[in-house]
């Protein structure tokens, strides 16, 4: 696979520049972010953590960042994780994995039913843009790009989304009924 040059600068400038320097930064974009969930009237339930090399997930590479599905509430925020090699990528692309990684997480919490409309429009083509091929990375960036209105959505698919993001929100919120859910899904796949 071939890289564009940008990302090579990214990544230098990344490991030169002071890892203080980039968490100062990384608090300025994450307050930004934090602005355009308040004009959504979303709480603002992550919070971003610089992640070290040798840290890393496979795709830290071609990655700015991710969430630990099974992540718990700290302080009434749960992390995303941004690879300290690509922290000075550009500002919005930060933000966009901010709130790609936030869909992750509501994407994870919201029944079957409550998603299925949207799942419809999915497997039926009618979805709004597939981005990567899976229902559950095009919906973290279908719901990234309708946070940072980089995208326009017809008044069915907001109402489905809200509907998502409302339920999603709901269990996020509540520290402890994320736990139990955490812990049904690991027992369930244990004893699978």
């Amino acid at each position: 696979m071939k890289y564009p040059l940008s990302l090579y600068f990214i990544k230098i400038k990344s490991l030169i520049i002071p890892k203080s320097i980039q968490i100062q930064r990384l608090k300025k974009i994450e307050n930004r972010a934090k602005i355009f969930a308040d004009k959504k009237d979303l709480p603002f339930l992550v919070r971003c953590k610089i992640l070290e090399e040798n840290e890393r997930n496979p795709d830290s590479f071609t990655s700015i960042g991710f969430g630990y599905r099974y992540e718990q509430m700290k302080e009434g925020k749960y992390f995303v994780y941004i690879y300290r090699q690509n922290s000075m990528a550009p500002e919005m692309e930060i933000i966009l994995t901010i709130f790609h990684e936030y869909g992750h997480y509501i994407d994870y919490y919201v029944s079957s039913e409550t998603k299925s409309p949207l799942i419809d429009l999915y497997d039926n083509n009618k979805f709004p843009k597939k981005w990567y091929g899976s229902f559950t990375e095009d919906f973290a960036e279908l719901f990234a790009r309708y946070i940072l209105d980089l995208i326009s959505l017809d008044d069915t698919t907001v109402e489905m989304l809200n509907a998502i993001i409302s339920e999603g929100v709901a269990v996020l919120s509540d520290g402890q009924k994320k736990k139990t859910l955490d812990l049904e899904a690991f027992y369930s796949l244990k004893n699978f």
